[in-house]
């Protein structure tokens, strides 16, 4: 799952902290190894809990997300449905692309439906106290750089380039670079054009009748028996 979905999918969407905690394992990738162990213990009421609690609904919304069929029989028609076009000449590592694509397309239809939602992610974000965050990381991530999180976290909301999601063109190039990144040099720069429009023709219309009953599903599951549910 990508951020915005992260956010979305949250039972209180009006916390700072923990929305802050809904993204920062994407944040701070380097520290995920040190996760799990902040659900050994329950924290106290406050914004330490939320930035838990948010880091805990990641975690696990990906579990269920990257586990659960609608992501597997949906990642699979987009591999089959790029391998199979004339517009792109990939063959090899389809899937991979089809799970980025399938995740960013997410984000990019929840942005078009909740244009507001995503105004009041980054002030939420915005509104979070970073001596609070270093305290947070240095007793429960101490091996995670604090400053380097804090400068990550300023250029988000500088950048705030979730807006730019709206526009298929970001999905293709934020895609390619991350095909780049990894050393898939497979899909040619002459081939965005055919991308954007496999994208725009025939991924989001296979997606778009499916994602918001299988996300409501996922928020259901996370926090219908929840002892981190702002209910409990």
């Amino acid at each position: 799952m990508n951020y915005f979905s992260h956010y979305h999918i949250l039972d209180n969407q009006e916390s700072p902290f923990l929305t802050l905690g809904a993204i920062l394992p994407d944040l701070a990738r380097d520290a995920k190894p040190q996760y799990e162990s902040l659900f050994e213990v329950k924290l106290p009421v406050g914004n330490n809990r939320d930035l838990q609690v948010g880091i805990w609904s990641h975690i696990e919304s990906d579990k269920y997300f990257h586990n659960g069929d609608f992501f597997k029989t949906t990642t699979k028609e987009i591999s089959a449905i790029i391998r199979g076009s004339e517009e792109v000449s990939l063959t090899k590592y389809t899937y991979f692309l089809a799970h980025i694509l399938l995740e960013l397309i997410i984000d990019h239809l929840l942005i078009l439906k909740n244009p507001e939602q995503l105004v009041r992610f980054y002030q939420l974000i915005s509104q979070t106290n970073d001596a609070e965050i270093a305290s947070f990381i240095r007793e429960h991530l101490p091996q995670y750089d604090v400053e380097f999180f804090l400068s990550k976290k300023e250029q988000f909301l500088k950048k705030q380039f979730l807006r730019d999601y709206s526009d298929t063109t970001t999905l293709v190039n934020v895609s390619y670079h991350i095909l780049r990144k990894v050393g898939i040099h497979l899909l040619r720069e002459e081939e965005k054009a055919g991308l954007k429009q496999l994208i725009t023709n025939r991924i989001i219309p296979y997606i778009l009748p499916l994602y918001e009953d299988h996300l409501s599903a996922l928020k259901s599951r996370l926090w219908g028996k929840s002892l981190y549910s702002s209910q409990a």
